[in-house]
Order: C-alpha cells, then sequence, then structure tokens
C-alpha cells in the first residue's frame, strides 16, 4: 500500500464522521456545531481584522455565557468553538471552557497565541481541546509585526506556541495571507514545519462587520492567491492522488464532474443564497448574547440573554427558511460554481446582499477550473495519480 493509502485510511474515517454528522444534523436542523465569540477585546491591532472594535464594553457575563452553553446543550450542540477578539484576554475563560467540558462539549480554541504564559497552557492542556487554532502573521519580527501593530507580539506568539506544544496541546497554525506578509510564504511554510506542524492558509479578507473595507486594502491580488493554491494546495494534492478541490481527499474526477471547493462552513448547494451549514448545522453567538447565522453575517441578531436558545435557533432556521433567492443570486447557473467559495458572509460583507456574486471569488474560481482542466488534459498526466509526473500546470 501506498503512503497516500495509508494517509486515507488514517484521516477519512475522521472526515467521514463530520460529514455524516453534518447530514444528519442538517435533517433533523440541530445545532450541533456553535460557534461563541467570547469576546471582541483583544491586545493586537491587526490591520485586516474585521471585527467592529478591540474593546471589551459591555459583554455576556460568565453566568450568562454558562447559561448560553447549557441552552446549547439541550439543543444538541456537540462542538463549540471558542473565539474573539483575543478570548485569553477575558479572566474567566478557564470557567467557561470547563463548564462546556462538563457539559460534554468537544472544544477548539482560536487565539493570536502572545498571551498564553505558563499558567494559561497548563490549564489549557487540563481542558484537552481537540486543538488550539494559533493565527500566523509572518516568518520574521519586521513583517509580523507590521500586521499586527503592536511590538514585541512576534516573540510573544513563538513563546506562546512552544508553552502549549510542550505540555501536549494539539496546535493549528493559520497563515493569514496578505500584501504585508505574502513575501513570506515560503518562510512562513519553513516556519511551520520547524516546528512539526502542517502548513495551513487562509487568504480571504473581508470587510468590518461594521461596513469598513479598509481591510480589503490588505487583500492579495486574485493572480497571487492562485499561485499561493497552486504551490501549497493543489500541486502537493496531485504528486499524492489527491484531488486538491475535494476536502475529503477523494481521487479526481473529470472536470464536468468536479465537486465543490473546499467551505470553511462546510457548503451545500442550495436553491437559496445560504451555502452553507449556518442555521442547518450551526450557529454563533456574540460576545453580546445575540445569535446570529455565522461571524459574517450579523442576523438576524436574536437576543438569548431576553429569550432562549431554542427560540434563537428557531429564529436562525426560520431566518434561512424565508430568505429568498433573488436575481443576484448567480451561483446556479455559474459555470465556475464548482470551483469557488463563495459563502454568504463575503457576499453580506462585501456586496451588502447575501445573494451576490463576489468578484474576487469568481475571479478566483475562473482560475481553478483552468487549472484543473489543464491537470487533466495535459498529456502524459493523470490527476487520478497515475501517469507521467512532470511539472505541474500553471
Amino acid at each position: 500500500m501506498t503512503l497516500a493509502g495509508r494517509a486515507a485510511i488514517r484521516e477519512r474515517p475522521l472526515a467521514a464522521f463530520h460529514r455524516s454528522l453534518q447530514e444528519r444534523a442538517q435533517r433533523k436542523r440541530v445545532p450541533v456545531y456553535a460557534f461563541v465569540e467570547l469576546t471582541y477585546g483583544c491586545n493586537l491591532r491587526c490591520v485586516h481584522c474585521y471585527n467592529p472594535t478591540h474593546k471589551a464594553r459591555g459583554e455576556m457575563t460568565t453566568a450568562q455565557v454558562r447559561s448560553i452553553l447549557d441552552g446549547l446543550h439541550g439543543e444538541g450542540t456537540a462542538f463549540v468553538a471558542f473565539t474573539g477578539g483575543e478570548l485569553f484576554t477575558r479572566r474567566d475563560w478557564p470557567e467557561v471552557l470547563a463548564h462546556a467540558k462538563r457539559l460534554g462539549m468537544q472544544i477548539t480554541v482560536s487565539t493570536n497565541a502572545t498571551r498564553i504564559m505558563r499558567e494559561v497552557a497548563e490549564r489549557l492542556a487540563r481542558v484537552n481541546p481537540l486543538h488550539v487554532k494559533v493565527s500566523l502573521y509572518g516568518a520574521t519580527r519586521e513583517t509580523y509585526e507590521r500586521v499586527t501593530g503592536v511590538r514585541g507580539s512576534f516573540r510573544r506568539f513563538l513563546a506562546g506556541v512552544t508553552r502549549l506544544r510542550r505540555r501536549g496541546v494539539r496546535v493549528l497554525l493559520t497563515s493569514v495571507i496578505l500584501r504585508e506578509n505574502a513575501h513570506e510564504i515560503d518562510a512562513m511554510r519553513s516556519l511551520c514545519a520547524r516546528m512539526g506542524l502542517p502548513f495551513q492558509y487562509s487568504a480571504d479578507i473581508h470587510p468590518r462587520v461594521d461596513g469598513d473595507r479598509s481591510p480589503l486594502r490588505h487583500r492579495i491580488d486574485e493572480a497571487t492567491a492562485h499561485r499561493i493554491w497552486r504551490d501549497c494546495v493543489a500541486a502537493p494534492a496531485l504528486r499524492r492522488g489527491a484531488f486538491p478541490l475535494d476536502p475529503s481527499g477523494a481521487p479526481p474526477t473529470a472536470p464536468e464532474d468536479a465537486p465543490a471547493g473546499p467551505d470553511p462552513c462546510g457548503g451545500t448547494a442550495p436553491a437559496g443564497p445560504f451555502a452553507c451549514q449556518c442555521g442547518r448545522s450551526r450557529i454563533v453567538v456574540t460576545p453580546y448574547g445575540k445569535a446570529n447565522l455565522c461571524l459574517s453575517v450579523y442576523a438576524p441578531g436574536y437576543d438569548l440573554l431576553a429569550g432562549s436558545v431554542a427560540e434563537g435557533w428557531k429564529a436562525l432556521v426560520s431566518y434561512v427558511d424565508h430568505t429568498p433567492a433573488t436575481d443576484a443570486h448567480e451561483c446556479p447557473a455559474c459555470p465556475v460554481s464548482r470551483f469557488c467559495e463563495r459563502t454568504s458572509g463575503a457576499s453580506f460583507l462585501e456586496m451588502g446582499d447575501v445573494n451576490a456574486c463576489v468578484p474576487n471569488h469568481k475571479a478566483l474560481a475562473t482560475l481553478r477550473q483552468a487549472w484543473h482542466r489543464d491537470a487533466w488534459d495535459r498529456p502524459g498526466r493523470d490527476p487520478r495519480g497515475g501517469g507521467r509526473q512532470g511539472k505541474d500546470p500553471a
């Protein structure tokens, strides 16, 4: 058996479990996955951040967070992703995470790692999250701190990641690719390799949730984004006989049968504008106790502190089911939709309409479709892993 085959045996059962769980939850409309934004407070000032503020004012109390977690548990939530802001700016984070674990929930944590001191790392290790997701903004101090706007943050980031790994906490590094750091993509990959961590990245930059479009100034152009995807995702996938556009790792198919591109929101292809699982199997809770569809779509904004999680979930389901597709919803007829990572959140933030096409996403999808066809049709190349292995298509 090949190494790729053994890897597939190791990796697919977990992916298959989540697909099966998501499908069942979607059919029964159970919020099995929840994102809980504990705070908007943050110690960094990243140039691309989509949060409306860096200050933690009027946010939920510990008791209110616990009550909402109880409500989520009652509705069937099994996985909770705690995020912010920087959640470690909240002093009650140990109590909040411990309460979720007592309810039997599996948790993940997103952080910039700059506040991971020894005691924090030890307490987090005792909580034993599925993983801790850490953002990587550069491979050098100059570049990293050009993004974060805070001197000394690169040193604290490295120290925080080291403390977590020494205590056996599972760490995922995700590089956020911007104009400011795209030149260090290879160096960031090398940094991940030296740490023994897989390289992951995102180039998905949106306006702030308050409508401020300034983060778009830091988005890389489509050609650069495509080149990074080709070099970091597509080419390695083809070399191991996997299809770079299929998150399941399934073998590639002919261009006309290409599956949808990877969707961080667990996308489907419904007739309506919401090509994701939010309002179907996922829910987002803001630091103010509002229930929303996702981290990007601040709707319907149901007040969980005045009502209940059960009522809030019903409001989300109703919002998704009764928001019609308009003439702006081009996805069903779009020739590159199977290669596109557009989400309703991206449409909402950038275009002001959950139905609308996002030009940046369509341009990337067009480049990926062309790359895939070239990979399939190029003489001597069998994208399924057979045939002569030559230079990957540009």
